[in-house]
């Protein structure tokens, strides 16, 4: 080829190049070569053409030409460590980038991408001495702060993480990922607010972010901002309504109002699109179970069961259907397997203690309670769960005295008031049941099922001829949802528990 065709050819292929036409620069850029197979300059065009088009493994061999032809050639050599890398041969990566740091030449880039492929290796101790001597030598790199963060976070030390969020935020405060990347480390801390400014704060400078919003939309519905939690979800969903974790987060949105009708087509839509999405069939589980289809249920449970015996969530929802069909033993095994191998597992106590409920087993069920106790004494949930069982198995006094002590400490849960409020229908004290009922609308002035309940009730019944003191959990005076240490303390001197070993 002459040089004047040479130079008209290179100069089409880069012009195809930059139109996106890939395919014919690749075409223009291999004639150029079968008259100079050795052009490395050529041949690292074509290298990047075929990176360009997605097409890692052509670009991988003529990256590998190249390194045959100058065994230190920087650029072919990070580049084939960055191809490495997304073909997940993270071993060869790090050994080409090796030879490319041997080069010296661009160290920083070269530490750069080490530490994203150790990174990926699950390596983060390499990983982040990558990314700490890439921000000595570059003090402003934000990205480099980033990935540094994210391997605290992994490390679980998300204090840390956020320092070095905040020092990167300092730089550039405008950085979505930042942001986000923020808020899952606030939330792991569980500081729910300061995580709920860090998501509003990503949205900010990234509007439109749907895994931010949905992200954020589950903050909104654990923090029961059920209104800002559909309008985000909303607002998600026209701007992709296939996106299945948009369906997952209505699904979860629903199964919470208790819409279960709603939140199975949520679950469904997913189901259809992937019919093993772990989250759909875990709502879907979770939706059967509230709708009393407890067989339904536990056949979702024991799949997913199957798919992974070690989630101990999983394990133990499942145990608590079997319970509610009466298969304690069965429950039992799974329960105490837990509470062995993870003696502080509230979850898997609460769980133990509903047991001992349905085997009568007062001395043991306190013994139960002692120990959520004194692993975590802001947990609560035992209460709510325990006294449901008592009532299920139709010890209504029993049920309504843990029922009272929740509601002591978490006044705004609608759920609990919904629970109440039905036992007060059940033993004719219509006008309490009448003001919990008030209390959940003001709670959820969504809830029409509710306003018909109220309406129903206020046509039967006079207040005129009542004198019933208003319970205290429905005193707008102590109308909030935090925890009390003193009663909880209180509660456990004065019941004077014992611990008994488990069975």
């Amino acid at each position: 080829m002459s040089d004047t065709n040479k130079e008209f050819t290179l100069k089409r292929a880069q012009n195809a190049v930059l139109s996106r036409d890939f395919v014919l620069a690749s075409r223009l850029f291999k004639t150029i070569l079968k008259s100079e197979p050795n052009n490395i300059d050529v041949l690292s065009q074509l290298g990047s053409t075929y990176v360009r088009s997605g097409d890692d493994e052509k670009a991988l061999e003529v990256y590998k030409r190249i390194v045959q032809i100058d065994n230190m050639n920087f650029n072919a050599l990070n580049n084939l460590g960055g191809i490495y890398r997304r073909l997940k041969k993270y071993e060869e990566s790090i050994m080409v980038l090796e030879r490319a740091l041997a080069t010296g030449a661009n160290p920083n880039e070269i530490y750069y991408n080490m530490g994203h492929t150790y990174k990926l290796m699950g390596n983060y101790d390499d990983a982040a001495d990558c990314f700490v001597t890439v921000i000595e030598e570059n003090p402003n790199d934000v990205l480099a702060y980033n990935h540094l963060g994210s391997i605290q976070a992994s490390r679980g030390e998300h204090a840390k993480a956020l320092q070095t969020y905040t020092r990167a935020l300092q730089i550039d405060k405008n950085h979505p990922i930042l942001h986000y990347n923020s808020a899952l480390s606030y939330l792991s801390l569980g500081k729910k607010e300061e995580a709920k400014l860090s998501f509003e704060n990503a949205l900010r400078t990234r509007p439109g972010w749907v895994e931010a919003m949905v992200d954020y939309a589950d903050l909104l519905i654990g923090m029961n901002k059920n209104k800002e939690a559909q309008d985000l979800l909303s607002q998600a969903q026209r701007l992709n309504a296939e996106d299945i974790n948009i369906l997952n987060a209505l699904g979860k949105l629903n199964l919470k109002r208790k819409d279960y009708e709603m939140a199975e087509q949520n679950y469904q839509a997913v189901l259809a699109k992937n019919g093993e999405d772990y989250r759909a069939l875990t709502g879907m589980a979770l939706v059967y179970e509230k709708q009393r289809k407890l067989l339904d249920s536990q056949m979702l449970f024991e799949k997913l069961e199957n798919f992974d015996n070690e989630n101990d969530d999983i394990v133990l929802q499942h145990s608590r259907v079997l319970l509610k069909l009466n298969e304690l033993e069965k429950a039992y095994t799974r329960i105490n397997k837990i509470c062995q191998n993870s003696p502080k597992n509230c979850d898997a106590l609460n769980l133990l203690s509903q047991y001992y409920i349905h085997t009568k087993d007062e001395l043991r069920k306190n013994g139960c309670f002692k120990r959520i106790h004194d692993t975590d004494p802001k947990y609560i949930n035992h209460l709510l769960d325990c006294a449901e069982v008592y009532i299920d198995l139709g010890n209504f006094s029993s049920g309504e005295v843990l029922l009272t002590q929740y509601l002591t400490t978490r006044r705004n849960d609608t759920e609990a008031l919904s629970i109440m409020a039905s036992l007060c229908e059940a033993s004719q004290n219509y006008s309490t049941a009448l003001q919990i009922y008030r209390r959940i609308f003001e709670l959820e002035p969504q809830n029409v099922k509710i306003l018909e309940t109220i309406n129903r009730l206020s046509q039967n019944i006079s207040f005129s001829d009542t004198t019933e003191p208003l319970p205290e959990y429905l005193n707008p005076l102590y109308a909030q949802d935090d925890f009390d240490e003193d009663f909880e303390e209180e509660f456990f001197e004065t019941k004077k528990v014992v611990y008994v070993p488990v069975k």
